[in-house]
């Protein structure tokens, strides 16, 4: 159990953008929505504000396993008049969908910090020995669609290869460079995503790693974008200490993408949409 429940302004807001972006898509292609479900609910900051934004028809219902987050949660969703839209159950995910069908679109930004074990400041952060043990438990349940955020630090192209074994195509992608922050700069995390960066396993630069928020779908046929997303992400990564900023480019016809040339906050985004 956390003391005090974990918030991330800046990557919350972009998880916040990628869920919103995602439902206006479905809208627009399908004239409705589906239900959501949502792994790790946090302080339900993010997704209250994109049900404020979004239409009524929008229903999540949401798992928080810690308790100080998980009351958090909650009174944000009652300050916010959300409890008819943002269903909010307290206790284990995996736990809980062994009883419940996989249906709709799943969401989350689950824990993605790499580490030989969980003994981390942060423990509730530990995505597993490479980072992506969450995500690939996630995507092995089957939902129809799944929007995952993915670190670039945390073996993103092993879960790639994941999902694809496991019959998704990735049909959108957003991605960011996002600075490092106090716990991914944890001693014993950064030395051990330099190992996973050695091994092939991880790809940042000096002081920044590419958030991306992926969606996957099972849903018809659709144009994979796997690869394209890998040539990005295998893009931004130098060597510590070389001195060197990272640049990648898609140049594929019908590919919106950007150049990312800086590590600043306000770098453009990269995206790309086979809808």
């Amino acid at each position: 159990m956390s003391a005090t429940p974990f918030y991330d302004e800046e990557e919350s807001e972009f998880y916040g953008m990628c869920v919103e972006d995602l439902i206006r898509r479905r809208q627009r292609s399908h004239g409705s929505a589906f239900g959501m479900v949502e792994l790790g609910v946090g302080t339900a900051k993010t997704i209250c504000g994109v049900l404020r934004r979004v239409g009524a028809s929008i229903h999540v219902h949401g798992f928080e396993i810690d308790e100080s987050s998980f009351r958090s949660a909650r009174s944000n969703i009652r300050d916010h008049a959300l409890e008819d839209r943002y269903r909010l159950t307290h206790g284990d995910f995996f736990e809980a969908m062994a009883d419940l069908p996989a249906r709709g679109c799943l969401i989350s930004n689950p824990p993605y910090l790499p580490s030989p074990d969980p003994q981390i400041r942060l423990p509730h952060l530990w995505g597993g020995e490479h980072g992506d043990h969450i995500s690939r438990r996630a995507i092995a349940l089957g939902f129809p669609h799944v929007l995952l955020m993915l670190s670039s630090f945390a073996n993103p192209l092993g879960l790639l290869r994941w999902a694809r074994a496991h019959d998704y195509s990735l049909v959108h992608w957003v991605a960011r460079p996002i600075e490092f922050g106090d716990y991914s700069s944890e001693p014993k995390v950064r030395r051990h995503i330099d190992e996973l960066a050695a091994a092939g396993r991880s790809f940042v630069t000096e002081d920044s790693y590419l958030l991306v928020g992926a969606t996957w779908s099972k849903e018809g046929p659709s144009a994979d974008r796997s690869a394209e997303l890998a040539r990005l992400i295998r893009g931004h990564s130098v060597p510590r200490h070389s001195g060197s900023a990272p640049s990648a480019r898609l140049t594929r016809e019908g590919i919106s993408a950007a150049v990312i040339s800086d590590r600043r906050q306000d770098s453009p985004m990269v995206a790309t949409d086979s809808e």
